[in-house]
């Protein structure tokens, strides 16, 4: 069709959202915006100490308004151990929070979960989802970073449907290698670095190990 300059979009001058020290880092910053109000909800994670310490933390920004001062959502016994936070929003305002937390005490890691009915003001109590296995240090074949990431997504349906309000939660998860038998066939297939090329890649065909 016809291009107008009308429909080029336009942006205002950045607004710092937040800031920290040199030795402070913010990493995997997630955003979401509810059309019904025109908040936006911001949740990232920060480290301190030189990475051994870290938190999930969160904002939120009302039209007009300024960012607002940062909260932390990460339980103190997971500091330093949790990543990926995402955030979504109901359909009547509701703001959920998820992220990553790593255990010391189980081969299982976990989700914590907590949930806003006021726009991101108060916050429930934190709770886990069901564990799941990520192997951290390991990866799928072909992964070109030397450890695995298991980071939950998050939907909200806000439909009108049967299912409206019903929060939805994804993630990629592992064979267990450390309770789960090795099948005996076909035989488990081991990855050799580096084969991050095409021309050293291992082959692997679906339905091996």
């Amino acid at each position: 069709g016809t291009f107008n300059a009308s429909d080029i979009l336009n942006w205002n001058v950045p607004v710092i959202a937040r800031s920290v020290p040199n030795a402070q880092f913010i990493d995997k910053q997630w955003m979401v915006a509810d059309s019904s109000n025109g908040n936006l909800y911001l949740a990232y994670t920060r480290y301190a100490n030189n990475f051994q310490f870290n938190e999930i933390q969160f904002q939120r920004l009302t039209p007009g308004g300024a960012w607002s001062t940062p909260i932390t959502l990460s339980a103190p016994a997971d500091t330093g151990l949790v990543q990926g936070a995402r955030v979504g929003v109901g359909p009547n305002g509701e703001v959920y929070a998820i992220w990553a937390a790593i255990s010391l005490t189980t081969d299982e890691d976990f989700f914590r979960f907590r949930v806003s009915s006021d726009q991101g003001l108060n916050w429930s109590t934190q709770v886990s989802l069901p564990g799941y296995i990520a192997n951290w240090g390991t990866g799928a074949p072909g992964f070109s970073r030397e450890f695995g990431i298991t980071y939950p997504s998050l939907a909200v349906d806000r439909t009108q449907g049967s299912e409206r309000g019903r929060v939805w939660v994804a993630w990629n998860e592992s064979y267990n290698h450390i309770n789960d038998p090795a099948p005996g066939s076909p035989p488990v297939l081991v990855e050799v670095e580096n084969d991050k090329l095409a021309s050293r890649a291992i082959a692997f065909a679906a339905g091996k190990m």
